[in-house]
């Protein structure tokens, strides 16, 4: 198959969703696969943080062989900081760019049948991917996967009803129209991946049918060489002593002005305790908590985001990571692709999240799961483990789940299972079409 692959968020990029597709690409590729990845040059979560991903090879409008042998195409961006009005008019911009340049380059191919795309698979974040997808998957006449890694259109408009009497009406009708425009997406695709359970019965009552449940993943080798804390570690440390890391975007979504309530709290009721904290990525909040911190004298350190060796020196430094998400229902339904890199790493989670999310922390048996925003609950938490070291030293079971349920192995299979039964399905009604136009 020749898989058309449309994101806004792609190599060299640092995070864990290009950490996925990278791997899922990888292993579709070794299986002889063709893969065309249509996306804008790196330049999340800033201009400033990617700045020295950006290079001659990767910029508009130029073709590139990605490390696994896909084909990169580079589509026009706008560079821009955290203001999110910024940020959906750079998604526009290279969602109609995918759309204009493939129905240049591809559209005379399919009208002289040589159309050579099997399958378009458009990925949201950012949310125009899903139109371009429709678009192409309309122009080509291809099959359709629209894969919503997290509860949109919920994450924008949430409960309408909610809001009606609370705010403007104009916005009301902003949430509404886009709510629509996003569902009527969502059913007009040949299938539509999510990756929670709760999400996936959503979408069906709305009437999207054809929804096909992928959690997010990892590599349950990738952190392997990372030393799992021992008992002799931990119980020769100065007692009290707390190594806290957050490690991921640094946003409004993150709800992370709960670290530093729950530090100050701690530094009030528990002044003998010794929580170093690191902070590491980028993202529209950093700045409100550097100042929070530097406000209050926490010991917060701030890094920048980390790829590579990196990435597993910061994991090493860690006792305890932090996922956190604001409380909000639409995040009951997603699980940050975060929790399951961690399982890989063996270090003990500490996990403000609701539903879909807090049931892998629990089943996976190397974490704590606290209210979301519940500052008082966050300080009970990390009181608790630095005054109990032993709590730090997690066994297998993390990596064991991983290696058994969340795997990029299974996700990748399980992907190319569905592409597959789509692309036989669209090319049977080719068939059936054909040969009711020759009988008549």
């Amino acid at each position: 198959m020749h898989i058309l692959l449309i994101t806004h968020h792609y190599e060299p990029e640092i995070g864990a969703p290009q950490r996925r597709w990278s791997a899922l690409v990888q292993r579709w590729r070794d299986k002889g696969h063709e893969v065309t990845v249509y996306c804008p040059p790196p330049h999340y979560p800033d201009r400033a943080s990617s700045q020295g991903l950006r290079t001659p090879a990767n910029r508009p409008l130029r073709r590139q062989t990605g490390r696994h042998g896909e084909t990169i195409i580079r589509m026009p961006y706008m560079l821009h900081g955290y203001a999110s009005k910024a940020r959906a008019v750079d998604q526009f911009l290279t969602a109609g760019a995918t759309i204009a340049y493939i129905a240049a380059m591809e559209g005379p191919r399919r009208l002289m049948g040589r159309g050579h795309f099997d399958a378009v698979i458009s990925t949201v974040p950012g949310l125009p991917s899903l139109f371009a997808g429709v678009a192409v998957s309309k122009l080509l006449n291809i099959a359709h996967v629209a894969e919503m890694r997290d509860a949109w259109p919920d994450v924008v408009t949430g409960e309408l009803l909610h809001y009606v009497g609370e705010i403007p009406f104009k916005r009301l009708l902003f949430k509404k129209a886009v709510f629509s425009m996003v569902t009527a997406g969502q059913r007009s695709a040949d299938a539509v991946v999510t990756t929670t359970p709760w999400f996936s019965e959503k979408l069906r009552a709305r009437g999207v049918s054809q929804v096909s449940m992928m959690t997010n993943g990892a590599d349950p080798h990738r952190f392997g060489e990372i030393p799992a804390l021992t008992a002799e570690q931990v119980e020769s440390r100065e007692p009290g002593s707390l190594k806290l890391q957050y490690l991921g975007t640094v946003g409004r979504s993150q709800g992370l002005l709960v670290l530093t309530e729950a530090l100050k709290l701690l530094r009030e009721r528990a002044p003998h305790l010794k929580i170093k904290t690191q902070i590491v990525g980028a993202g529209a909040h950093r700045d409100l908590l550097r100042r929070e911190a530097e406000a209050h004298q926490l010991d917060i350190e701030f890094i920048d985001p980390v790829g590579g060796e990196g990435l597993r020196e910061a994991y090493e430094w860690a006792d305890v990571e932090l996922v956190s998400l604001r409380r909000t229902q639409p995040f009951r339904w997603t699980i940050p692709s975060k929790i399951f890199e961690i399982l890989a790493t063996r270090r003990r989670i500490v996990a403000l999240v609701e539903g879909d999310a807090a049931d892998v922390v629990r089943r996976s048996g190397v974490g704590s799961v606290v209210e979301p925003e519940n500052a008082e609950a966050l300080a009970d938490e990390l009181q608790r483990l630095a005054e109990n070291p032993s709590e730090l030293v997690v066994g297998d079971s993390g990596v064991e789940l991983l290696h058994s349920t969340y795997n990029y192995d299974i996700m990748s299979d399980k992907y190319e299972a569905l592409i597959s039964s789509l692309v036989r399905d669209r090319q049977a009604v080719r068939d059936a079409a054909s040969v009711a136009g020759g009988v008549a």
